[in-house]
């Protein structure tokens, strides 16, 4: 956290002349030498409710949900909305995301099939492949599943593709996902 606080505070004129001047030497002609408002992005992700998340709506750009507790997304960002009141923080400014596994056919049979394969070889622990939640189906389903994130306030997914050979869910998904998303 303090190496956040620290690049944030030479990118708002932080510092002394030497600070900023060190950290543009030692970043080369790294963003901070721009003067961008906050050039270093602070994602936390987890779903601890004591401290992680907390911790997140204090001081992170960017929460992320990790894909174990993607059925209980909702749940977790009001707990993060909660906290962010707390730190008096507007919770608008916090970025959502979701770590995701993918599962995606071309149709709902072949789809149905890799579903049972994930399940099968992950276990869960990249959160559940049949769940309410799930990325996983047809290009529809999955374009329905991706609305239904960004519907709870998930804007940025971190997406783990399903598959012998990940290339091929990656270009279904860009030829068939991608521009429905862009409708």
């Amino acid at each position: 956290m303090h190496l956040l606080h620290r690049h944030r505070s030479l990118a708002d004129g932080g510092g002394d002349a030497f600070d900023r001047a060190t950290a543009h030497v030692a970043h080369g002609e790294h963003p901070l030498a721009a003067g961008l408002e906050h050039p270093v992005v602070g994602l936390i992700g987890g779903s601890g409710e004591r401290r992680t998340i907390p911790l997140a709506a204090r001081h992170a750009d960017i929460w992320n949900n990790p894909a174990i507790s993607q059925h209980d997304l909702s749940d977790k960002i009001d707990v993060l909305r909660v906290e962010a009141d707390k730190a008096d923080r507007d919770p608008s400014t916090l970025r959502i995301s979701q770590q995701c596994l993918v599962v995606i056919g071309p149709d709902s049979a072949s789809a149905a099939t890799q579903i049972d394969t994930a399940a099968r070889v992950f276990g869960g622990h990249l959160g559940d492949p049949r769940g309410e939640l799930a990325i996983a189906g047809d290009p529809d389903r999955v374009v329905e599943q991706i609305r239904r994130h960004a519907d709870l306030g998930c804007t940025m997914l971190i997406v783990e593709f399903f598959g012998r050979d990940i290339r091929e869910p990656a270009r279904l998904f860009a030829d068939t996902v991608l521009p429905q998303l862009r409708e």
